[in-house]
């Protein structure tokens, strides 16, 4: 029996994702850029959208500072500086912009695992801030993701809106 962990991994990640994705789907107007919690809704959603993209990305191993070979698309120029989410940053991006980033970074993924990303997850990771394999760096984008899915539930329950409902095997 062969076991097809690059399909669990996907599936899986596509759960993630999906969650997300239905998150910002749920939150309003009012919860989206509200002052009164803790963290802005908006921003941990660009951040969680932001480094799943860039976990994603390749960059070549003999340039040490991402950020030189990191692009945002040209429609969040603006908000570049705002992946800190211990930061207020203003405006707030729009949710219609926030969500096409995500499905941008959905077919991304896609592309990533139909190009065979199991042979291209051996060795380390070019990031200088992730020192793992790149296999490793899929699930741990994985764990972020499902990490700040959690943290925009509890908000959208905070305010009674419906959370996302828990995923399973969702094909990215």
């Amino acid at each position: 029996m062969t076991v097809d962990w690059v399909e669990w991994v996907s599936l899986e990640l596509g759960a993630a994702i999906e969650m997300l994705s239905t998150a910002i789907k749920n939150a309003n107007n009012a919860v989206w850029d509200n002052p009164s919690d803790e963290r802005r809704f908006w921003n941990i959603a660009y951040h969680t959208i932001f480094f799943c993209d860039i976990y994603l990305s390749d960059f070549d191993p003999d340039i040490d500072n991402v950020e030189e070979q990191y692009r945002l698309p040209a429609y969040l120029k603006d908000w570049e500086n705002a992946i800190n989410f211990d930061e207020i940053h203003e405006p707030a991006i729009p949710k219609e912009v926030l969500q096409k980033f995500l499905e941008e970074t959905r077919s991304k993924l896609r592309f990533r695992f139909a190009e065979g990303i199991v042979e291209k997850q051996i060795g380390e990771s070019a990031t200088s801030w992730l020192k793992m394999s790149k296999g490793t760096v899929l699930l741990y984008n994985m764990r972020h993701v499902m990490q700040h899915v959690g943290h925009l539930n509890d908000i959208l329950r905070k305010h009674g809106l419906t959370p996302s409902k828990w995923r399973a095997l969702v094909p990215i």
